[in-house]
């Protein structure tokens, strides 16, 4: 899982590297906040995960409950 992770972190950067400098410069302040929502909400599950081995089992389940359309 954590080499999983890593390449997620690691697609992350890579868009950084090429996107931030664009929306820094004209001044995109909405797409940053977006990019940086997802790349902390990536982050911290992927810590999450690693450090405390949280088990999403129950997020998944919630999850699929509430959007299941049966």
């Amino acid at each position: 899982m954590l080499g999983k992770s890593l390449v997620i972190l690691l697609i992350f950067g890579i868009v950084a590297v090429i996107e931030l400098p664009s929306l820094i410069k004209e001044r995109q302040w909405k797409e940053l906040y977006v990019f940086s929502m997802f790349f902390l909400s990536a982050l911290i599950i992927t810590v999450m995960y690693q450090i405390f081995e949280f088990d999403f089992s129950p997020v998944s389940h919630w999850l699929t409950k509430v959007y299941s359309f049966e």
